[in-house]
Formats: structure tokens, sequence, C-alpha cells
């Protein structure tokens, strides 16, 4: 669907169905991050200066990591791969209007246990046991690994790319495959509240631990979190059709929602409806999240921008019934 999107996807990726646990832990040392990301969603030069300048570069970080599978060795992830990992999500997070997050240094140890452990055993779960995760297991990896989201990527032997680190975040929020219906993944990295994360990532696996860290009630908290975000947004992050609407608000319910979706032009004229299927709600996993895989989504040609006008109506417990927003969808690169 054009070579932005497959650069910045890995070609084979498994991403774990996320456990809706949530516990107390200690952060540790947070390591200092400035503001990763100026963007405003709704200048088209803003989000292709910030994605050119900033998560395009991140995609491309290797892991450094120094570890061996063959000998259980935890090694160490570059401090450059881990900074890259921060910027991708607060890009992400970004496009939504959310404040950053940094990372911890005592979970980034953790989670990077859980990282090793999925790579040595080929497989993921929030819940490895010594019986059927054999290889490299410890109590440090299961617990974290029980706290956070995980990705397993492997390339080809002709690849060059990296194939986890901040790519690791492009996955998740794709939220692709089976299983992943609910987006469980893209929801934790876009839970409003949340100030503190842990990254953990081995050649080709990742654990990004999002339950139970250290949150703010002073956070920005739109009422409405969407992806594809509403503006500007880069093709190269489209969710293969599986978009979302989530909300920060506890009492509003997209129980009953209805969902629609019109290609619009560049002045709001309805040009065509794209084929909505919604699927059932699952709540437990960050915020309460409506998920709609639409088909037909098109990939915007050259400096050009496709446009869709998303409409949600029977919304419960919110101010309005409905709402609705529009997604511009261009190519950053060739901006």
């Amino acid at each position: 669907m054009g070579q932005g999107r497959n650069e910045a996807r890995p070609r084979r990726m498994v991403l774990s169905a996320l456990v809706t646990l949530a516990l107390a832990l200690g952060t540790g040392v947070v390591t200092a991050s400035a503001k990763d990301v100026d963007l405003d969603p709704s200048s088209r030069a803003s989000v292709a200066r910030a994605y050119n300048k900033v998560l395009a570069p991140a995609l491309r970080v290797k892991t450094g990591w120094n570890g061996s599978v063959a000998s259980c060795r935890v090694g160490k992830e570059s401090a450059k791969s881990r900074k890259a990992t921060r910027k991708a999500i607060n890009f992400v997070r970004a496009l939504n209007r959310l404040d950053p997050v940094k990372l911890s240094s005592k979970l980034n140890k953790r989670a990077l246990r859980a990282a090793l452990l999925m790579q040595a055993n080929g497989a993921l779960s929030h819940s490895p046991t010594k019986a059927s995760f054999s290889r490299c297991y410890s109590s440090a990896a299961r617990t974290a690994a029980g706290r956070s989201n995980l990705f397993l990527a492997y390339y080809g032997s002709g690849d060059r790319m990296p194939s986890t680190g901040a790519r690791a975040i492009v996955g998740y929020m794709t939220d692709a495959g089976s299983g992943n219906e609910a987006v469980g993944h893209r929801r934790w990295i876009l839970n409003p509240s949340t100030r503190v994360m842990a990254t953990g990532s081995t050649r080709h696996a990742n654990a990004l631990t999002v339950i139970g860290t250290k949150r703010s009630s002073k956070a920005a908290s739109p009422t409405y979190l969407t992806w594809p975000s509403k503006g500007w947004f880069p093709t190269q992050l489209e969710p293969e059709g599986r978009w979302s609407i989530s909300t920060s608000r506890s009492r509003v319910s997209f129980a009953r929602a209805k969902v629609k979706v019109h290609q619009v032009s560049s002045k709001g004229k309805k040009l065509r409806s794209l084929k909505v299927k919604k699927h059932k709600i699952k709540n437990g996993y960050g915020p309460h999240t409506l998920v709609f895989t639409v088909k037909g989504v098109k990939v915007p040609q050259g400096k050009k921008s496709v446009r869709y006008r998303v409409s949600v109506s029977g919304i419960k417990g919110a101010k309005k019934s409905k709402y609705s927003y529009t997604v511009k969808v261009f190519d950053p690169t060739r901006f």
C-alpha cells in the first residue's frame, strides 16, 4: 500500500492480547526528558515536520542490544534506542494532544528481561510459566510480562531495518491480527493519565510496561481520543482499517453507538460512503473504546490528501450524543 507504509512496519509481527491487570509499581529513577514532540495536529506543516524530524529517524534506530539468547544474558539496550522508543510513544500521544511520558530506568531493566524471555521462546504470554517458557525464565520477566504490551517481530535475512524499539510502537498502534480487535495495546499507550512507562527491546522482542506506573489526574485528558487521530494524520500510521474512538470520561459509553465514515472533499462535501463494521465493546483495557473496521481506506498519492469524516452517534453519558471529526490522511515524506 505504498513504500512509506512498508517502511514503518515490520513484515512479520506478533502482538499479545493485553491483560487488564492494574497494580502499583515502584518506578525507581525516571529518566529526564524534555518535550520530545512539538506538534499541532491541525497543521499539515507541523505534523509533517514532526514526522520527518522525530518519528522517521526514531524508526531507523537499532536496539543496540548486547545480550544473548544462547546464554540467557539480559545485557543492555542502547540509550539511543530507548530514547527513540520514547519519542515514538510521545509522537502518537501528541497527535491526540496528550501529555508526554517519561521512562523509568528501574522498570526498563525489568521490561528487558520480559523481552528476552519472549524472544528466547519465540512466543508471547502475559503469564509465562517456567514449564511453558523454559528458556531464560525468571520471576522478574514474568512480573514485567504481566504489566506490559508485548511484541515479537522478525525480518528476513535481507532486511536491514530494526525489528523492535520504536517500531514496536507502530505495531502496538496498528494492533493488527485476530485477538486484538479490542486494540488494548493502543489504548494503554493513549491512556491520558499515564506519565511513566518503561521499555525493553532485544533484537526481535519488545516489552512496554504500561500498567501500574505513575499517573496524574492533572494530565491533559480530551474527552475523545481517536486513531487515526483527528486532523492531519501520516498515512504511514494508518492502522490497516482498524479504527477506534476512546473517551477519557469513565461515564461515557459507546455500547449503543453507531458509526458512519464518509470520504469528503477539502470543503467537506461527501464523496462516498465507506463500509464500517463495529466490533464488540470490551472495556478494561485503558480508556473505554469503540473499535470499528473501515473498508476502502485509500492511500494518498503524491502530495494529495484523502479526507474522512467520522460520525459517531448514540453516545451515552456525554453532553452530546453525537461526535464527528475529520481525519486528513497524507504522506508527510512528500510534503
